[in-house]
């Protein structure tokens, strides 16, 4: 597992700032920090490329002025091919926490998950 990341600065005219994984990897999560917001309208989205080897941040800042917004943009790769239909187990979305710090089950708006997602357990009755 390796994390990339991109420092960014998003102003009325550039509405999305983008990370990529290294070659021979693909992304399984992303997020963002903001460091300055001033004049942020909302943001619009946080999501792997469509290649998927990659993590978008995008969002809308209102215009005129030096209005921008400034951070940093996270992905989190891991070695295989794009388009393996293999579903994410980790996840960086925005919160307070770094790549490689465990949130510990704070609830601050978003973290860093390093944990492995809950085995599924067999349904039904046994032995009928």
């Amino acid at each position: 597992m390796k994390v990339e990341d991109e420092s960014f600065t998003i102003n009325s005219s550039t509405r999305s700032a983008t990370v990529n994984c290294d070659r021979g990897m693909v992304a399984t999560g992303g997020g963002f920090q903001l460091t300055s917001s001033q004049g942020l309208s909302r943001i619009t989205g946080s999501m792997p490329t469509a290649a998927g080897t990659g993590w978008t941040f995008s969002a809308l800042v209102n215009g005129g002025g030096s209005n921008s917004i400034t951070g940093t943009v996270y992905v989190i790769c891991v070695s295989g091919a794009a388009g393996g239909g293999s579903s994410s187990s980790t996840g960086f979305s925005g919160g307070a926490e770094q790549p490689g710090e465990d949130d510990q089950g704070e609830d601050d708006g978003g973290s860093y998950k390093d944990k492995a997602p809950a085995t599924p357990q067999p349904s039904g009755t046994p032995g009928r």
